[in-house]
């Protein structure tokens, strides 16, 4: 069953799997309330998580019509839940996200002007303290939530139009 189907123009279209981990998507919800623009929506995928976390999502989309959550009979797995929400998306643009990521201010506009920078760009990703390569941020200089922000924003406006050509 969806929840929610919003019939507003969306231009960007966020999709997100989840597989129980109450804790971290109540966390990635909480940043992501923050950052909402009128032209997003948020589909999750939810891979049959247990009654917790599946009551959660329900009550979220119910208080958000930009949420859409698709309750799975089953875990599908994270390529098919994608799949699943890129069949569903509406947007221009189409972002994935995992539901243990905290997004900081400005996230989807930072995205989007690189996106557009040349029509040649096919797919943007962000940089970040848990991901491999190129994108990682090594020194990671916080240890409190309030630290956390004041390092994203800082780590945002130092790489403002900056980006790494990766093949």
């Amino acid at each position: 069953k969806i929840y929610n189907i919003p019939q507003k123009d969306v231009s960007v279209s966020l999709i997100v799997p989840v597989y129980n981990q109450f804790d971290n998507t109540s966390i990635f919800l909480s940043s992501l309330g923050k950052t909402i623009p009128e032209t997003l929506e948020v589909i999750i995928i939810n891979n049959n998580s247990e009654f917790k976390t599946k009551n959660f999502l329900i009550q979220y989309a119910k208080m958000n019509s930009a949420v859409k959550v698709v309750n799975n009979e089953e875990n599908i797995g994270f390529p098919k839940a994608i799949n699943q929400g890129i069949r569903i998306a509406r947007g221009k643009y189409i972002f994935v996200a995992n539901n243990d990521v905290i997004l900081p201010s400005g996230w989807l506009e930072n995205m989007i002007e690189h996106a557009e920078r040349n029509p040649q760009i096919g797919l943007v990703g962000p940089i970040s303290n848990k991901v491999s390569g190129v994108q990682k941020i090594k020194e990671i200089p916080y240890s409190t939530e309030d630290e956390l922000f004041d390092f994203m924003e800082r780590v945002s406006e130092t790489n403002k139009g900056k980006y790494i050509e990766f093949p």
